[in-house]
């Protein structure tokens, strides 16, 4: 006589087919995830290589502006102060005060420059006050000329500010490049 088959075999199989199908969904998303942030990984290491334009567009700028108008005349237009700005925060700046620069397609370049001195002059700030300062800039020492071998730069350990005077000031470039899927990247260099 045969007994009857009360189909349990049944159920477990189909439990199991279902779990199997769950983690097969599980790692396809998983997959579909890694895949996005890769995709968002370069597209940020894309921005990053991208500000070398507009670092490089800003020290072009530097190089051929007069000396006088880096003293004096602050350029908005041309992305250039002519103070190191305390309160300045790339990522609350006002972006359309800055000089913009060629660079890749689908990528918008800008960057602004900064001397680095406490006053937009070199004017001592209130001559009547006791406690005026005269003009302090972070300078680099140059003997020879720019460009040759034997340009040296000031006092890298202690970074201090100096009294103006004959050297040559640093000056800040914050470069901005905004790029495919709201990729945003920030770079700064010091210059003289």
């Amino acid at each position: 006589m045969r007994t009857r088959q009360s189909g349990v075999v049944l159920l477990i199989a189909l439990v199991a087919v279902f779990m199997l199908m769950l983690a097969g969904l599980a790692t396809m998303r998983s997959v579909g995830t890694t895949t996005l942030l890769s995709g968002n990984l370069a597209f940020r290491e894309a921005t990053v290589q991208s500000a070398d334009y507009g670092l490089e567009a800003a020290r072009a700028w530097l190089m051929q502006a007069s000396p006088s108008s880096l003293i004096n005349d602050a350029a908005p237009t041309a992305g250039y102060n002519s103070s190191w700005d305390d309160s300045f925060n790339p990522r609350s700046y006002n972006w359309n005060n800055s000089a913009t620069a060629a660079g890749p397609a689908d990528f918008q370049v800008q960057y602004v420059i900064h001397r680095m001195c406490r006053n937009a002059n070199d004017a001592i700030t209130d001559p009547g006050s006791p406690t005026s300062l005269p003009q302090v800039c972070y300078t680099a020492s140059i003997t020879g000329s720019l460009g040759q071998s034997n340009a040296q730069g000031g006092d890298y350990g202690s970074g201090r500010p100096e009294d103006n005077g004959s050297a040559t000031p640093y000056y800040r470039i914050t470069a901005r490049v905004v790029g495919p899927r709201n990729a945003e990247s920030f770079v700064q260099a010091m210059v003289y």
